[in-house]
């Protein structure tokens, strides 16, 4: 583990240097930092790499709520703990409320290095799902960047079987747009004796694939002849021959380019 650049608000010597024992008893690898007015705390969090504030609540010039308001604005990762002697219950929940990660009473320094590692848990799991999340994101980037220049039909399910995406060639063959084949909006354009052939069709990969988000592509070989159905386009109709060929290859593909 690195060493933690541990930046203290304290105006009492003794109590800085009480603080610093503890956390040496805490097992902790650290680098203490002391600073007890308003411009040293701003310089410090300027030019030092920090990560987690101890704060006095009450100091001669300067005071732990002000703290509290300049490191959310200029470090609002950072974990920002309260160390003070007295803290009244109304005034605890208040400096949680705007912000604080923790508070601990002088009186019970044995809870500061639980304390500390209890936030600095809280950080890496927070950026753990923000690392997830981007993955994601990127995930979902590329496939959609492949379902749009895929030369057959693909939409996406989650577990509730409702449309949520409808890639470009898809809305192209239908002619509607996406806000109106989103949920079960594609099931207009189908002449009433297709459906259930469709839904079979629908509900097999579903079924198939235990994934939370499912890729699938609409088989387009139902029949076609139906009057006054979608299908009697010829366009539509060499169009979905096309897919039909193609459509083995880019579902499998597709399949392993996401990572959900």
């Amino acid at each position: 583990m690195k060493t933690l650049n541990i930046l203290l608000v304290e105006d009492s010597p003794l109590d800085a240097e009480l603080i610093e024992a503890y956390l040496m008893d805490g097992g902790l690898d650290f680098s203490l930092l002391c600073v007890e007015t308003r411009e040293d705390f701003a310089v410090a969090l300027e030019k030092q790499c920090v990560d987690i504030i101890l704060a006095d609540y009450m100091l001669p010039c300067f005071n732990g709520i002000a703290a509290l308001e300049i490191a959310r604005a200029t470090c609002p990762g950072v974990p920002f703990i309260f160390v003070s002697a007295t803290l009244g219950e109304e005034v605890a929940i208040e400096t949680l409320k705007s912000g604080a990660t923790d508070y601990v009473l002088k009186r019970r320094l044995t809870r500061l290095v639980p304390s500390i590692e209890r936030a600095l848990r809280e950080v890496k799991e927070r950026l753990a799902r923000k690392a997830a999340q981007a993955q994601r994101q990127e995930s979902e980037a590329r496939f959609r960047m492949m379902a749009d220049t895929a030369p057959v039909m693909i939409w996406m399910s989650d577990i509730d079987r409702l449309g949520d995406y409808f890639n470009k060639v898809w809305l192209e063959f239908t002619g509607k747009t996406l806000a109106q084949e989103i949920g079960i909006g594609w099931m207009e354009s189908l002449h009433p004796d297709d459906l259930p052939k469709y839904m079979d069709v629908y509900r097999s990969p579903i079924a198939l694939l235990p994934v939370t988000s499912v890729l699938a592509s609409i088989l387009a070989i139902a029949n076609w002849q139906k009057k006054n159905a979608l299908w009697l386009c010829p366009a539509n109709k060499q169009l979905a021959s096309k897919q039909k060929k193609q459509l083995k290859h880019y579902y499998q593909q597709t399949l392993e380019l996401l990572t959900f």
